[in-house]
């Protein structure tokens, strides 16, 4: 009896292009980025989207993400927002495993400025 062992390697899903991690934007400035597709090199599984909180980090309150046309909208419609940084991270992963997935961390920043009426 042979017993035989072939390994195979499993990396993460990624975008297909370079992603922004940074975005700086001003008091009540509405502004959408829209994610680039996902690629999976062994095609062995589903690739998915997801928006989480960084640990001890603050969370920005007005960010939504749709996931359907995985378009980030940011929202700062207060001035409470001005002045503050906030982290939140982008995660790429298989749909079936909870391991085989990648942390972009992300920075906006809000400044302290109202865009002027037009």
């Amino acid at each position: 009896m042979y017993l035989y062992v072939e390994v195979l390697s499993n990396t993460h899903p990624d975008f297909v292009t370079e992603i922004d991690t940074s975005w700086t934007l001003n008091v009540s400035e509405v502004f959408q980025y829209t994610l680039p597709a996902l690629s999976d090199k062994e095609e062995n599984d589903e690739s998915e989207v997801y928006i989480r909180a960084v640990d001890n980090q603050p969370y920005p309150p007005f960010l939504n993400y749709n996931n359907y046309s995985r378009v980030l909208t940011f929202r700062p419609d207060s001035v409470w927002y001005a002045d503050q940084k906030y982290q939140f991270a982008i995660v790429v992963k298989e749909k079936n495993s909870d391991t085989v997935k990648y942390d972009y961390y992300c920075s906006v920043k809000i400044l302290g400025v109202e865009p002027e009426a037009q």
